[in-house]
């Protein structure tokens, strides 16, 4: 019984965790950035979300 109980607990965090991303994901592609997923058995998920930024010089030099 606790097994299952694990199973469901298990079941909700990846639906919330993965409806997180659909939210995310288009976000960060629309400012031209990727979202990425890596996954180990027993670890979950790692989401690296990289983004362009623009470093302006300074006009005091």
């Amino acid at each position: 019984m606790e097994e299952l109980e694990r199973e469901r607990e298990s079941s909700a965090a990846l639906q919330k965790t993965f409806g997180r991303l659909a939210i995310t994901r288009p976000f960060c592609e629309m400012m031209g950035g990727t979202v990425l997923v890596e996954s180990e058995p027993g670890k979950g998920p790692t989401f690296t979300m990289k983004l362009l930024a623009v470093v302006e010089e300074s006009l005091g030099k």
